[in-house]
């Protein structure tokens, strides 16, 4: 069994450095919450590289790990640390730069990582070959059950507290990825997975009971988004 290496002592106080010791998304300068999360997990062959850790407080590390805060959003503020941080060098000249102009990147290793999309919008990252996230069309089902779970639990007054980032958390735990990350080949676990949880909430329960459906199949699924899709071209 391997056993995974701590983060090197100067390289916790690079990261603290980089955000001023205060979490970049929500502000809080406790030291006590404050974490150094993994962009691209150990789990996943991520690294201890300053570019691969950000710092968060243990809330907004929570809300990472859930999706809550998305990969987007994280990247980008990683650029923004580390911009900010070339500009405080006292030589000014920060070192080994890479600018990625456009949508997508699938990664990259250096020293201070720009970013750069057009307009307003954040950089995405393109999921890896073979991922749930790279069919679209199996992505959108996954998320359609995802929000209609969210949906159907939302309306349970039993649940004192609810959160949008449970269900993504579950699933994490049980395929040991992020939902969108699983492998293709699972995709019709992870389809089972999400419908059983759906048909479990009190209103799934409920509404089956009166011979309701609670969510359309893959196929069905399948066919609006072509029904949808030769719509907006007639529009066109």
């Amino acid at each position: 069994m391997s056993i995974k290496k701590s983060i090197p002592s100067k390289t916790k106080k690079l990261i603290f450095q980089e955000a001023e010791s205060h979490c970049p998304f929500c502000d809080q300068s406790n030291v006590d919450v404050l974490e150094i999360h993994h962009i691209v997990e150990q789990a996943e062959g991520g690294s201890h590289d300053p570019q691969n850790l950000i710092l968060a407080c243990s809330n907004c590390h929570s809300r990472i790990t859930s999706g809550s805060i998305s990969l987007d959003e994280v990247l980008a503020m990683k650029s923004k640390l580390s911009n900010r941080a070339s500009k405080d060098r006292s030589d000014g000249k920060p070192a080994n730069i890479i600018n990625i102009t456009g949508g997508e990147h699938s990664g990259v290793i250096a020293n201070v990582v720009h970013l750069k999309t057009s307009g307003k919008r954040s950089p995405k990252l393109a999921h890896p070959q073979g991922a749930i996230g790279s069919n679209l069309l199996c992505r959108n089902y996954a998320k359609y059950l995802i929000d209609r779970y969210n949906e159907f639990k939302r309306a349970d007054k039993t649940v004192r507290v609810f959160s949008f980032g449970v269900i993504y958390r579950t699933i994490k735990s049980r395929f040991k990825a992020n939902w969108d990350f699983i492998p293709i080949e699972r995709f019709s676990e992870l389809v089972s997975f999400l419908q059983n949880h759906i048909d479990g909430t009190i209103l799934g329960k409920i509404r089956r009971k009166q011979g309701h459906k609670n969510y359309q199949t893959f196929e069905e699924f399948k066919t609006n988004q072509a029904s949808q899709s030769a719509t907006a071209e007639d529009v066109q």
